[in-house]
C-alpha cells in the first residue's frame, strides 16, 4: 500500500479526466487498496514536492525540461560517436550485468 497524507483541512475541486485516465486512476487505486481521491491527493502532493512540469501536449506521456534533454541528447550523441567498429559495442546482456554491477556498489 502506498502511504496517503489525508488531513481535515480539505477543499473541494470539481475536475474532469479523459475516460481512460479516470479508468486507469480507478485500476491503480484499486491495486493499492486507496480510494481515488486518496490517490489524486498522493499524487499532487508528489507533484508539488518535485516541483513537477505540467504537460501540456496532449498524448506525450512525459516532457523532459531542455537541460535535461540536452545533456541526454549529447551524452546519446557522444556514445554513438565513440563507436569506431563492431567491436565497440557490448551486448544488451553485458550492459545489464554493468548496470547492476553499478547498482550493487
Amino acid at each position: 500500500m502506498i502511504p496517503a497524507t489525508i488531513s481535515t483541512d480539505t477543499s473541494k475541486i470539481q475536475m474532469s479526466l479523459s475516460l481512460e485516465i479516470a479508468e486507469s486512476l480507478k485500476a491503480y487505486s484499486e491495486k493499492h487498496g486507496i480510494t481515488v481521491e486518496e490517490a489524486v491527493n498522493c499524487i499532487v502532493q508528489n507533484f508539488l514536492a518535485e516541483d513537477g512540469s505540467v504537460n501540456v501536449e496532449p498524448g506525450r506521456l512525459a516532457i523532459l525540461d531542455d537541460e535535461v534533454y540536452d545533456y541526454l541528447e549529447s551524452e546519446f550523441k557522444a556514445g554513438l560517436d565513440s563507436v569506431k567498429s563492431e567491436s565497440d559495442w557490448i551486448s544488451e546482456e553485458e550492459m545489464g550485468e554493468f548496470i547492476n554491477s553499478l547498482k550493487s556498489s
